[in-house]
């Protein structure tokens, strides 16, 4: 017999009523540019965290479908993350959206105000594909537009990531160096015929690009 967690389903009711109404005030105060009210109800350094992961990796389903975030306890502030769902994500998929931007722009910033719905892509006369719904979180385009937040992003970018892109290619390369026997296995199972290090290069490249980008944006320049 094994023993597990028993989650009262009260409980869970009252407690996701409580984070409903916390992430309303969260999107108040933002409204209000009221940073004070904003350190009260989450936890800045995971949200800047978030940001950074999600703003890095251009990740389309950042702020909207695939958004983790979870508070521990009643009396627990907001938590954004763990951050997951990036298939699409480092220029993986290139989606022109209505403003004609693509995903494999190492430059596109990914939080807007607005929203916007894409349009149906028709080849043929035939809809193939539903463009996505480019809905961008306020909240996270409110916070960066407050000075106190953007300093602590600016701050994390600079202690945990900046000047390590050297770092970061050469950990790809290892990477990819190490899963390759793996790829040929599985082109083989599938009968393709992908070109593996072109694409590995495609993404070091991108990759490259993107941190200069950050570094522009967020470091010491």
């Amino acid at each position: 017999m094994t023993t597990k967690d028993v989650v009262n389903d009260d409980n869970a009711v009252l407690a996701m009523k409580q984070f409903v109404t916390n992430f309303n005030q969260l999107e108040i105060a933002v409204e209000e540019k009221d940073y004070d009210k904003v350190v009260e109800l989450v936890d800045v350094e995971s949200f800047a965290k978030y940001y950074l992961l999600s703003e890095f990796t251009v990740n389309p389903d950042a702020y909207t479908s695939s958004w983790y975030m979870y508070k521990d306890g009643a009396d627990d502030k907001i938590h954004a993350g763990p951050g997951w769902d990036y298939d699409y994500a480092f220029g993986n998929r290139n989606w022109f959206w209505a403003s004609g931007e693509d995903f494999y722009s190492p430059e596109l910033d990914m939080i807007r105000e607005e929203d916007a719905v894409g349009d149906d892509l028709i080849v043929d006369g035939k809809i193939v594909e539903r463009e996505p719904d480019k809905k961008i979180s306020r909240v996270i385009f409110g916070l960066m537009k407050m000075s106190q937040f953007r300093k602590v992003v600016e701050s994390l970018f600079i202690d945990t990531m900046s000047g390590r892109k050297a770092e970061l290619l050469d950990y790809i390369k290892m990477r990819a160096s190490k899963i390759y026997p793996i790829i040929l296995k599985d082109n083989d199972r599938w009968g393709r015929e992908i070109d593996y290090w072109l694409e590995v290069g495609n993404l070091v490249d991108w990759v490259n690009k993107r941190y200069e980008h950050f570094e522009k944006t967020y470091g010491r320049n």
